[in-house]
């Protein structure tokens, strides 16, 4: 895999959320968590797969310290990539533990998945291009990897949104989890896509800036979604019936 590294500064910058420094200590927060998770509660598949997902989340910020710190780039990229790529898959496999329901989209997720790691591993011409910014990392990549990864994100987030809402809306599983589980993913794409769009960051900048937000989906998960998910399971929720 070619790789190339241009330290860059950018006079007058004000936006300084995600710098090493920033990403080092989420990352220590992130596999706090996890760790927590996995002390606090007893190991489930649900447990794994959110303590996978909080693992993930703070492999991309050590990547991108690392990245900036270290002459360590062509594993710091893979490394951080192949943590994003399985985030999408791990976020539809908790929906069907959730849910009982659409184990089949977990499955094509982590197909394609390991297509994408593949690629990311094993072939050159992948060629990422990372410059460390003072307030973020870009991330250039192949035009035909790059599409495919995209769709991969974009396709799997609106799925999982679309069954959790299919199931409130159905009554399937726990509702007020499911409403949590929603809110997961909007704070990891929103405040994003609103920078992206005011043209505070370019779309190379989007690996970067959204998981410095998914700080957020982390402290939801293990404040709300994985405390909930074990308390519906001591004394299971009822849904009041439709009139």
């Amino acid at each position: 895999m070619k790789l190339l590294f241009r330290p860059k500064s950018t006079p007058g910058t004000t936006f300084f959320c995600f710098t090493p420094l920033v990403s080092l200590s989420t990352f220590v927060i992130e596999f706090v968590f996890a760790l927590y998770v996995l002390v606090k509660y007893k190991p489930t598949l649900f447990s794994m797969l959110c303590v996978t997902v909080l693992i993930c989340l703070g492999l991309f910020q050590l990547s991108e310290f690392l990245l900036c710190t270290t002459p360590y780039i062509d594993i710091s990229i893979k490394l951080g990539y192949v943590a994003i790529t399985l985030l999408p898959a791990l976020g539809l496999h908790i929906i069907y533990t959730l849910t009982k329901r659409w184990k089949f989209a977990a499955y094509a997720a982590y197909v394609w998945a390991a297509i994408l790691i593949g690629a990311i591993i094993f072939i050159p011409k992948v060629a990422f291009l990372a410059t460390c910014n003072p307030n973020y990392v870009s991330y250039d990549a192949n035009p035909t990897f790059s599409f495919l990864h995209w769709l991969y994100y974009v396709v799997s987030m609106i799925a999982g949104m679309a069954l959790l809402t299919y199931a409130i809306f159905k009554k399937i599983g726990d509702k007020k989890g499911e409403k949590w589980m929603i809110a997961s993913y909007l704070v990891f794409i929103v405040p994003s896509v609103i920078l992206f769009y005011a043209n505070v960051i370019a779309h190379t900048a989007l690996p970067s800036v959204m998981c410095g937000f998914a700080l957020l989906t982390a402290i939801i998960f293990v404040s709300v979604i994985i405390p909930r998910y074990y308390m519906t399971k001591k004394k299971p929720i009822k849904h009041k019936k439709s009139k």
